[in-house]
């Protein structure tokens, strides 16, 4: 649904707003500059390595949000807690559903129990949700398939044909950002649960989305699909956009394994499929294939765990954490391999996760896991914490520095191990993806939610909390948390000085756009400055927000 009267505040939504630039290209589709000011997708980009851009901060404070935001006077959504949102240049972009279907009444009455699944009855669809990042007003709305099996796969904004893609019940669709039409629609044949989709832009006329399927505990393999996303080309690309173009067997059952691209090549791991039942694999496939291809490598990890996350991709190394189903903080792990081989460099003991490991320019890798202890599954349950690795240059190995939970708790009966009722530093969890910035003092600090408590909202519904930390000072030292904000904190996304993510209220919005100052004075006097707080009203209030987060 369209909602015209608000694309007075959307500064242009055309193609080359949002690419910014481009680069010469003589083989078909041109290569965008991807601007710094935008978070694409899961994790940042197609990469995954959850960085922001030089630059880019994030807000100067987390104390009161810029806007919050539900919906308009036309329709209220409600958002999946643990989905990631993304950005344009102008939108902010939320997955969720219209409030009031049935099922939609909250989570369970039983205290003592988590609700696994508040919306279990069949609602028809779910909404896609384009906010303006200028004041929150709703710019359009596209329904999608509902998720399934509490899915919480975070969309991807496909800049080179101005589309946003969204993984959702078995289909990947593909959705104009200038209005929220539908530009295609895949049917996979089987569902997506939790893994996101990664676009590629540097492939000529035969740039391509990837996307894996969901088949943990169904006994049957995951497949990895390659869909074209560049315009029909009898002789360079004879493919529709959304076409199939190849699938591969993964030879392993997946859930959450959202692919990772980077130089023509596309990584993807698995649930199982390794050496032993509960270990998972890694892969790598070159992504410009014009058919099903081999992989180029395979890595079988050799912990007794498999991966339900993506992988994060560096110049020379592939990063992934795993999940286990039984064992304490450190059953899980973490491991580095040869980008180009596959071979492992080093393996550390972590906590069980369903997110991308962040490796860090001072070789740092941060993971954040820990599925919080319930009644109802006590083999699952561990703090849920962050946790920091460092990399030995001289010997190939890596080591756990800190974890925030262990090295937190206040250990009440000098047992010397952690007993339930023991307070600790609440930071991370299993759903909850970082997002590291260079501060402006120069330190590396994280943006991270904190885990949901299942008694209250379920395993997968909103965070009580996003922090942000120095990475810099051990956990149990002063200053460790920097600033705290309450009710949201969802994987965020962050650019220049904003940052967005889903709470329990809706989307809320901290910081925001900056302007040259020229810019703000010269709107200002002729009242067009835009609503920054989004109360409907343009006051002082809004140019003080524009002026302290202004361009120099």
């Amino acid at each position: 649904m369209k909602h015209p009267k608000n694309l007075y505040f959307v500064l242009g939504a055309s193609a080359a707003c949002v690419l910014g630039a481009w680069t010469a290209d003589n083989s078909g589709d041109p290569i965008p500059v991807i601007l710094e000011r935008i978070w694409p997708a899961f994790a940042g980009g197609a990469d995954r390595i959850s960085i922001a851009p030089v630059g880019a901060t994030g807000p100067l404070n987390l104390g009161t949000p810029r806007w919050i935001k539900s919906g308009d006077e036309l329709e209220s959504f409600e958002f999946y807690g643990q989905t990631g949102v993304v950005t344009t240049p102008d939108l902010v972009i939320a997955v969720g559903f219209q409030s009031g279907f049935p099922g939609d009444e909250g989570p369970s009455a039983d205290p003592n129990e988590p609700d696994l699944d508040t919306n279990q009855e069949p609602r028809g669809q779910d909404t896609v949700v384009a906010f303006s990042r200028m004041d929150g007003s709703v710019v359009w709305t596209a329904s999608v398939p509902v998720a399934l099996l509490d899915s919480w796969s975070t969309p991807a904004v496909d800049v080179l044909h101005n589309t946003l893609l969204v993984g959702s019940g078995g289909r990947l669709t593909a959705i104009r950002l200038e209005d929220g039409s539908k530009a295609w629609n895949t049917d996979l044949g089987r569902i997506i649960v939790n893994a996101s989709p990664v676009v590629t832009h540097d492939l000529g006329p035969r740039n391509r989305a990837f996307i894996t399927d969901h088949s943990f505990a169904t006994g049957s393999s995951g497949r990895l699909y390659c869909i074209n996303t560049s315009p029909f080309d009898a002789a360079l690309n004879p493919h529709e956009p959304g076409e199939i173009v190849w699938t591969v067997n993964l030879q392993g059952q997946t859930s959450g394994n959202t692919p990772a691209y980077r130089d023509g090549v596309v990584y993807v791991s698995t649930a199982t499929g390794g050496d032993g039942w509960d270990q998972g694999t890694i892969r790598a496939f070159p992504a410009d294939a014009p058919s099903a291809p081999q992989a180029l490598w395979v890595y079988h990890h050799t912990d007794p765990s498999g991966f339900f996350a993506g992988v994060a991709v560096t110049q020379d190394a592939v990063y992934a954490s795993s999940y286990s189903f039984q064992g304490g903080q450190y059953s899980a792990a973490t491991v580095r391999l040869n980008r180009f081989t596959g071979a492992q460099r080093w393996s550390v003991p972590t906590n069980r996760t369903d997110t991308v490991p962040v490796p860090l320019d001072n070789g740092m890798v941060l993971v954040s896991g820990g599925v919080p202890f319930t009644s109802m599954f006590p083999a699952f349950g561990s703090l849920p914490s962050l946790q920091l690795i460092y990399e030995h240059d001289w010997n190939g190995r890596a080591t756990l520095m800190w974890d925030s939970a262990m090295d937190t708790f206040q250990d009440l009966n000098n047992n010397g191990t952690w007993d339930p009722g023991e307070p600790f530093l609440a930071v991370g969890g299993w759903t909850n993806q970082p997002v590291v910035v260079t501060a402006e003092d120069g330190r590396p600090h994280a943006y991270v939610g904190v885990a949901p408590n299942p008694k209250v909202d379920g395993f997968f519904g909103p965070s009580a909390q996003i922090r942000l930390v120095d990475l810099t000072k051990h956990p149990a030292d002063e200053g460790f948390v920097v600033q705290t904000a309450p009710d949201c904190g969802g994987s965020p996304a962050l650019s220049e000085r904003e940052l967005y993510s889903v709470g329990r209220d809706g989307l809320y919005a901290f910081g925001a756009p900056s302007m040259p100052r020229g810019e703000i004075l010269a709107r200002w006097a002729n009242h067009t400055l835009p609503d920054f707080n989004g109360d409907g009203v343009l006051d002082g209030r809004d140019f003080m927000i524009a002026m302290r987060y202004a361009k120099d």
